[in-house]
């Protein structure tokens, strides 16, 4: 369903229902968040190898991680900043998992030029450079 037909539906303005979306997504992760995928403390690490060892028979592994290229349509004004390898715009969503198949950690990622992924919150620059 998009921004326009929410906005028809409820009669409301696509600025407006966009704004409620962005502002209601942002509240639910800062909020949920830290009562489903808390932070990771050394004894957690330690328990997430054991749980790896006995269920996986993989020793001194704490999770499985993942990426997924997310296509979307060019923001306006970001010229090539979600250009991909792949020859269309998207950002990348990366997971990190348990020993249970439960997400621990995810993170979305912005690719730039093909060379290297900058973080979405706080724009960290992190060394990904293509070899």
């Amino acid at each position: 369903m998009s921004f326009r037909v929410l906005a028809f539906s409820f009669r409301m303005g696509d600025t407006t229902v966009g704004k409620t979306v962005k502002e209601t997504v942002e509240i639910l992760c800062e909020e949920l968040h830290p009562l489903h995928i808390p932070l990771h403390t050394t004894e957690s690490l330690k328990r997430n190898a054991k749980e790896f060892e006995n269920v996986w028979n993989f020793p001194h592994v704490v999770g499985c991680l993942d990426g997924k290229y997310i296509r979307i349509v060019c923001p306006a004004d970001s010229g090539a900043m979600f250009f991909n390898y792949k020859k269309y715009f998207s950002f990348v969503l990366q997971g990190l998992v348990d020993a249970n198949s439960k997400f621990r950690e995810t993170k979305r990622w912005r690719h730039v030029c093909g060379l290297r992924l900058v973080h979405f919150h706080g724009l960290k620059k992190n060394n990904f450079s293509r070899t």
